[in-house]
């Protein structure tokens, strides 16, 4: 599931993968308040929701992470090219 999110082409939708799992997770919670996926009847609607939490966490991480490779490459130029770089650099100020 979490290739489909990342590497959706977006041909209707250009939101971010972090917003496609909102939306997601979103319309699974509007159907079990309306009662077309029931908890207590249906384990799979847990299953569902804690796979697109997962993905949601692992996607607000990298957008973090992304957001600093970003701010670095602002203020560094392009020489640096990975979130490891970042790392490795912010470690020598320690």
């Amino acid at each position: 599931m979490e290739i489909l999110l990342y590497n959706q082409i977006g041909i209707f939708s250009k939101c971010s993968a972090t917003e496609q799992l909102l939306v997601r997770i979103d319309d699974k919670l509007n159907r079990i308040m309306k009662g077309a996926g029931l908890l207590a009847n249906d384990e799979d609607v847990v299953n569902d929701l804690i796979g697109y939490l997962v993905l949601l966490k692992i996607s607000m991480e990298s957008d973090k992470q992304n957001e600093i490779l970003d701010i670095a490459t602002s203020i560094y130029g392009k020489g640096i090219r990975s979130e490891a770089n970042i790392l490795d650099h912010a470690r020598d100020f320690d």
